[in-house]
């Protein structure tokens, strides 16, 4: 079981996304896709969607990579593409994406008061998920999944206006990655912008923690917002994270304990920090 980590009644996250990298199931066509779909239920998902897929991403500590190492397959035919499912409730705020490498579940702020379900409900869901791509694998005859990868994803999203109204008022609300509020600037300069993307290893090589921020804009002004990325991602290791699930409790401990180092103390509490 994960250890507990604080929680909030009203966070700022607008996506979460657990997910396990394997190697390719060998055999599997995009004809399969319909049984695959058949087996995690079609009352319960709907509107699919061929996506261009996802990337294979390792990381290694053989080398001093500061990101994830991209691995390169050259093939002599396309790739099979992603297939993504929405989920049938009606927030419609789950989003399953599978494909010859990978499985993913997503929960999205699909609504303007779209409750987050904290990591212990959806960890349940997922490993339903996974469950179910082994029985989809032996319904069609191929070998279950070679689990090489876990990988787990939170979204932040603080809108312009509520809480900054530029670059330079970032440092309040990231006071971890942002500790000056104002660079030094020469004259006739005034900052527009600021960017930041960092990898941390989880000791000892057990994974990285990927910290990205960003800025969403929209048609209307008050659409901007910042938005603050953090991925965990790791191999299957013989000592801490011996399983996929052992390496997501690891990559949740991990990305709340580093978000919470990073937010003002006070938007803790505005968010309604709970104790462990």
């Amino acid at each position: 079981m994960t250890a507990e980590t604080p929680t909030f009644e009203s966070p700022p996250i607008v996506e979460f996304v657990l997910g396990i990298q394997f190697d390719a199931l060998a055999g599997l066509s995009s004809a399969h896709y319909g049984q695959f779909w058949d087996v995690i239920g079609r009352d319960d998902w709907t509107g699919p969607r061929d996506q261009p897929p996802i990337q294979e991403a390792f990381e290694r500590f053989d080398r001093k990579p500061i990101a994830a190492e991209l691995k390169l397959q050259l093939e002599s035919t396309p790739p099979l593409p992603r297939l993504t499912l929405i989920s049938a409730n009606e927030e419609r705020d789950r989003l399953i994406q599978f494909q010859p490498t990978r499985l993913h579940l997503n929960w999205r702020s699909v609504k303007a008061k779209s409750s987050y379900p904290s990591y212990k409900a959806l960890i349940v869901e997922f490993e339903k998920a996974v469950g179910q791509l082994h029985r989809f694998c032996e319904n069609i005859g191929i070998a279950p999944p070679q689990i090489n990868q876990w990988e787990i994803t939170y979204v932040d999203r603080f809108p312009r206006g509520e809480l900054w109204e530029s670059p330079s008022d970032w440092g309040k609300i990231l006071p971890g990655l942002f500790p000056n509020e104002e660079p030094a600037t020469a004259d006739g300069l005034k900052m527009d912008g600021r960017a930041l993307q960092w990898a941390f290893e989880i000791t000892p090589k057990l994974g990285r923690l990927h910290v990205n921020t960003s800025v969403t804009r929209g048609p209307d002004p008050s659409d901007e917002a910042l938005m603050l990325t953090l991925t965990s991602r790791g191999p299957l290791h013989s000592g801490e994270t011996p399983t996929y699930r052992d390496g997501l409790d690891l990559g949740h401990r991990t990305s709340v304990n580093q978000f919470l180092a990073l937010v003002d103390d006070d938007l803790r509490k505005d968010w309604g920090e709970k104790d462990k």
